[in-house]
C-alpha cells in the first residue's frame, strides 16, 4: 500500500511542479519622433528557449540586438528521468530607429520551447510622430495590444 501510494504520489509531482510559462512583449515607450530609437523587450519566464522567432520590424529601422538565457532555473529529476525544467528566464532585446510617422503595431514574436510548446507573446503599438518628445512607458513596459 504504501508502494502504491508513493507511486501515485511522483506520478503527480510533474503536474504539481509544473512552471507557469509566460512570454511577453514589451517597449520602453508609447510613442517617440521620427529619428528617435527605443527598445522592444522580449521575455520569457518558465521554461529554457530552443528557438526563437523575431516578428517583423515594419516601419522601423532595426539597429541593434542583445538576447540572454538563465538565471532562476532549477530541474527535479526522479530516477534519472527530468520531470520539471523551469529553465530560468530568457529576454531578447532590440533596439529600433523609427523611419516614418504612423501608428505600428510590432506583432508577436513566437519561441519554441524546451518542453516542445511554441509560445507567442503579445503585439506591441508604438507611435510614430514627425515631432515632439518621447512619451515614456510608464506602465512597467507593457504597452500591449
Amino acid at each position: 500500500m504504501r508502494k502504491l501510494f508513493f507511486i501515485l504520489l511522483l506520478s503527480f509531482v510533474p503536474l504539481v511542479l509544473k512552471a507557469q510559462v509566460t512570454f511577453s512583449a514589451s517597449a520602453n515607450v508609447i510613442s517617440v519622433p521620427v529619428g528617435q530609437s527605443f527598445t522592444v523587450t522580449y521575455s520569457l519566464k518558465g521554461v529554457s528557449p530552443e528557438t526563437f522567432t523575431k516578428p517583423s520590424f515594419n516601419g522601423f529601422r532595426l539597429i541593434g540586438q542583445q538576447s540572454f538565457t538563465g538565471g532562476g532555473g532549477f530541474q527535479i529529476i526522479v530516477n534519472g528521468q527530468v520531470v520539471n525544467d523551469t529553465g530560468g528566464d530568457s529576454q531578447w532585446i532590440y533596439t529600433l530607429k523609427a523611419i516614418k510617422a504612423g501608428t505600428f503595431t510590432i506583432g508577436p514574436a513566437k519561441v519554441k520551447a524546451s518542453d516542445g510548446e511554441v509560445y507567442q507573446s503579445n503585439s506591441v503599438e508604438i507611435t510614430v510622430t514627425n515631432g515632439g518628445a518621447v512619451v515614456s512607458n510608464n506602465s512597467g513596459g507593457n504597452n500591449n495590444t
